[in-house]
């Protein structure tokens, strides 16, 4: 009895699968099966903006995403504006789209010609979850093809080139390359707010969000954080990136000339701020948040804050974008405040030496200011190009570089407060 039930149980399964089969393979047969899209998954590339995640289907969002990965720097979101450009994503109702050709024998979601389509995948076997032989009017298939296409046509080296190459017409080239920026989220200009950080960088992201949360802490001369009681403006740009990986040196001053400089109408989220005048040189750093918002300690009795980076009055002068490139400056090798306004700060005290060796000194200090020859103390002269570039012993410094050299007869002693950060 338990024998004659296993049986018959076995033969119900059996018949059952025979069944699915039959109508799986009869939908296939007439052309309408495909099998299951991937669910929405984050992809590589540019991160898809608000407006991206409105228009694209979901399933198709995937595919660009994935097939984007067939070509190394090619972005989605390129493939997403030729969908979109050519097929609204496959909901046009025109000819050529779901079934049949166009004008031009194009058909499909991303609007190949058999022949075209045929030469891609001749060379490129596309990946599994497309269509058995692949079809054009396969979304899988259609949008990696579209990818291997754009990137034999050289996307990598040149997209405008690629994408003219997929339609020979300048004004689709630009309305493709329009749609596509706006798919991608903009992470350049930041967000000004410190509960949602976007930064074009990992490493800015993170200097930013250190920043970020030592919002209320005080402000103190010489704050290097809570444990000496709070922050003053360049301790606080220090420990943010030093939380990135990044080292910067400690003062204004030197930071001032750490990383490429960046015009005012570039600025990304990260960016270091600063602002000088004549009477206090560089006196005040701050971290740019976006959207004309910095995260700093600005002065005595104003704790760290997000403000404005921009106010009237205000005595802006550049910003600087800290890289691990260009992090190894240190002290011993800087621009300081007297060579930006044609100044010098007081010299260190030094101490007593006899007046016989002082008047050697001074023969010796006489005879260095008539020659254009630097003696054996390694000091930095400007290039604004690349402000650390030193100059050995007896290197012959060019004249040019002489002509921004402080004066010596004028002296400079910095006041407390923020100009000695």
């Amino acid at each position: 009895m338990p024998v004659k039930t296993l049986a018959g149980g076995s033969a119900a399964v059996v018949f059952l699968m025979v069944l699915i089969a039959a109508v799986v393979g009869t939908v296939a047969a007439l052309g309408g099966y495909r099998p299951p899209m991937p669910s929405p998954t984050p992809g590589g590339g540019s991160t898809p903006s608000p407006a991206a995640r409105a228009d694209i289907p979901p399933d198709l969002l995937v595919l660009y995403q994935r097939a984007a990965g067939d070509c190394p720097g090619l972005d989605w979101s390129t493939l997403a504006a030729i969908g979109k450009v050519e097929t609204d994503h496959g909901r046009s109702t025109l000819p050529g789209v779901s079934t049949g050709e166009n004008f031009a024998g194009a058909g499909g979601l991303m609007q190949f010609e058999q022949s075209t389509f045929d030469a891609v995948i001749a060379r490129h076997p596309l990946p599994a979850g497309g269509a058995t032989p692949p079809s054009r009017y396969d979304a899988s298939d259609a949008i990696n093809a579209a990818a291997y296409y754009l990137c034999d046509s050289g996307a990598a080296r040149d997209l405008h080139a690629a994408i003219f190459t997929y339609n020979h017409s300048d004004a689709y080239v630009n309305q493709v390359l329009g749609q596509a920026a706006r798919y991608r989220l903009d992470t350049t200009s930041g967000s000004g707010d410190c509960r949602t950080i976007q930064a074009a960088s990992t490493v800015a992201a993170q200097a930013i969000s250190f920043a970020c949360a030592q919002l209320g802490q005080p402000y103190v001369w010489g704050g290097n954080g809570p444990a000496s009681g709070g922050w003053d403006c360049s301790g606080l740009v220090q420990a943010a990136y030093a939380h990135a990986g990044i080292s910067l040196p400690r003062t204004t001053y030197d930071q001032v000339n750490v990383g490429p400089r960046i015009p005012e109408s570039q600025l990304q989220p990260g960016d270091l701020i600063f602002y000088a005048n004549r009477s206090d040189g560089v006196h005040h750093v701050a971290l740019y948040l976006g959207a004309g918002k910095i995260v700093h300690a600005p002065d005595f009795g104003s704790p760290v804050q997000v403000s404005n980076y921009r106010y009237p009055g205000d005595d802006y002068y550049l910003a600087t974008r800290p890289s691990e490139r260009h992090s190894s400056c240190r002290s011993s090798c800087f621009l300081t405040s007297s060579h930006l306004f044609g100044v010098r700060l007081a010299r260190r005290r030094r101490p007593q030496i006899s007046p016989q060796v002082k008047d050697v000194q001074r023969q010796a200090w006489r005879r260095r200011i008539r020659s254009p020859l630097r003696h054996e103390r390694r000091k930095c002269h400007f290039d604004e190009k690349n402000p650390c570039q030193s100059v050995e012993k007896h290197q012959r410094i060019p004249s040019s570089a002489r002509a921004h050299m402080p004066s010596r007869t004028r002296t400079y002693t910095s006041s407390q407060g923020d100009s000695r950060d």
